[in-house]
């Protein structure tokens, strides 16, 4: 699988440099971005501006997400590195702890997710050092779902590269 490729298979391949590609998940996407088109007619039909804008947002966002090298979850063995529109974080296997499947709270609902527990003296490298990101709470200790696996196989996947590549 190249750099540039999209993948929606269950197994994920390892190109020929040593480097895994986790990329979002066509199906949920596509939902999402025909929901958001959804909901965008509706605020036409309504003559609602926020309808409009939402459903424009969550379609066009959703619909990015698909395209190669926007959105993806890099493992290679200097670390791993998640980029999603706008926005692109990682750290070395060295930095890591462990990663361990849990559940936060989202609006009203525990969602799973992986959390990255650091080694003493690299947290503080990865909390949000911006306003907006303190305030909406963008964090690098949690990486979400959404490349197929489910939160503990994720986390398994991630410390097994960390094992092999963070000593």
């Amino acid at each position: 699988m190249s750099d540039q490729a999209a993948s929606d298979t269950s197994a994920p391949a390892i190109d020929d440099r040593g480097v895994l590609y986790l990329r979002p998940k066509r199906r949920p996407m596509l939902l999402i971005s025909v929901a958001g088109l959804v909901v965008a007619a509706i605020g036409v039909a309504t003559a609602t501006v926020f309808l409009i804008v939402l459903g424009l947002i969550a379609a066009v966002a959703a619909g990015l997400s698909l395209v190669p090298g926007i959105a993806y979850l890099k493992l290679d063995e200097q670390g791993f590195e998640i980029k999603k529109i706008g926005k692109r974080w990682g750290a070395a296997w060295i930095e890591v702890e462990r990663f361990e499947p849990t559940k936060v709270l989202v609006g009203r609902y525990l969602s799973p997710i992986v959390e990255v527990h650091y080694r003493e003296g690299f947290g503080g490298r990865h909390l949000p050092t911006s306003t907006l990101g303190r305030t909406v709470g963008f964090s690098q200790q949690y990486i979400e779902l959404g490349y197929g696996l489910k939160a503990d196989e994720q986390a398994a996947l991630l410390n097994e590269w960390r094992s092999r590549y963070g000593n």
